[in-house]
């Protein structure tokens, strides 16, 4: 008995989640088309609405992938991106983050590939992608080192199509941890019956 409760308390303690706090990581509550709660959204463009949070009414099939809004992304020229930044991420601990992005370059046309995308986290590009082909809602991963208080920033450029960013977050990895744990305890309880 003391044996399980043993293999129980290192097993929590060892699975103790890394966690990060994404405020508003589906945009949800914006006022059109660049006040989003928890996030700062910089047009290059001057407010022409290259890069903004938008719903179904934006035109160019453009959706959100969950809720209400998104993030309508692409400054008009790919040396000049369009940002979306969240600061004050609270979060330490190797974590991955989670987002999902489309281009919908179809509905305009199928123009030729002319499009970047930057995920930046306390400044470090962490994921990268450049002249992607049109295609639906599609989750990214990446993986980032929390150090407390992290900066998250998103860099979009897409002339002359639209990029679709939508339901950023930093899951909880540890809860797969912390169930294989428990089971390994009824596991052995199992074992000594």
């Amino acid at each position: 008995c003391l044996l399980v409760l043993a293999m129980f308390a290192i097993g929590f303690a060892a699975v103790t989640p890394a966690q990060a706090d994404v405020v508003n990581g589906g945009f949800e509550g914006a006022t059109p088309y660049y006040t989003v709660p928890g996030w700062t959204i910089t047009d290059p463009d001057g407010n022409a609405g290259a890069t903004s949070v938008c719903n179904t009414g934006c035109g160019y099939g453009f959706t959100p992938h969950t809720g209400q809004f998104a993030i309508w992304g692409g400054g008009a020229n790919t040396n000049n991106p369009g940002t979306v930044v969240q600061q004050n991420v609270e979060g330490t601990g190797p974590l991955t983050l989670s987002f999902w992005l489309a281009n919908f370059d179809s509905s305009v046309g199928n123009f030729a590939p002319n499009n970047s995308f930057n995920v930046l986290w306390n400044g470090v590009s962490v994921f990268t992608l450049n002249n992607s082909a049109s295609q639906p809602y599609t989750q990214y991963l990446a993986s980032v080192t929390g150090t407390g208080t992290n900066t998250l920033r998103f860099e979009l450029a897409n002339p002359p199509g639209v990029l679709g960013l939508d339901d950023v977050s930093v899951p909880d990895g540890g809860m797969t941890m912390m169930l294989l744990g428990a089971a390994l305890v009824g596991i052995e309880t199992l074992r000594r019956r």
